[in-house]
């Protein structure tokens, strides 16, 4: 399962992440992608009260479109593992996505799946770049240094954009256009307080 973020946004910012991956590698292509069309809108950015209550509201639907399968059909046997991971080490897509699949469904494979996603990442994978884009939308939003949020926008929108020229998912264009709307409300200037000089 996907980690959190930072300890103060730790419960959320997981499920988050979590529901991003899952429902887009479940449904894309099968008609289903709306499910997790809404999940960037909705999660995005820090976890306002308001958010906070659309999450809620939102759970169940989200519970009910995801229709996952259960954790025995992704987790291989050793045996299973030893042949998928010399698949996955040749570069073979849809054998790191199996992979990613199995480290996710166990304990303290954090580490893991981070490096299988990057992996996968590199050789054009649209979902774990939708994926990617989305955690970084989310950390860009919750980051209070301005340098660092712009190089969290950027990267966001690079993965986003990569991700939609490698699928042409309608949900992923809705990040994409997202994260550039987002990136121009950071940009503009901080209107200063007016200053009372009558006195």
């Amino acid at each position: 399962m996907a980690q959190a973020f930072r300890r103060a946004y730790d419960g959320l910012a997981a499920f988050k992440t979590r529901w991003v991956t899952q429902s887009h590698r479940l449904h894309r292509g099968t008609g289903e992608a709306s499910c997790g069309a809404a999940i960037p809108f909705c999660f995005s950015g820090a976890l306002s009260m308001k958010r906070y209550s659309l999450l809620c509201l939102l759970l169940p639907a989200l519970v009910a479109c995801q229709n996952a399968p259960p954790t025995d059909s992704v987790y291989l046997s050793a045996d299973e593992k030893a042949a998928v991971l010399a698949m996955a080490k040749t570069d073979d897509l849809a054998a790191i996505r199996r992979l990613i699949a199995h480290y996710e469904a166990g304990p303290a494979e954090a580490v893991a799946v981070e490096n299988w996603r990057a992996r996968a990442r590199k050789l054009g994978d649209p979902q774990e770049l939708y994926h990617h884009a989305a955690r970084r939308f989310a950390q860009a939003q919750d980051e209070p240094d301005p340098e660092q949020r712009a190089a969290f926008f950027a990267e966001a929108l690079a993965a986003a954009q990569k991700s939609h020229a490698g699928s042409g998912d309608p949900s992923t264009m809705l990040l994409v256009a997202q994260i550039e709307r987002a990136q121009e409300q950071d940009a503009l200037p901080v209107p200063s307080p007016d200053v009372d000089r009558s006195q």
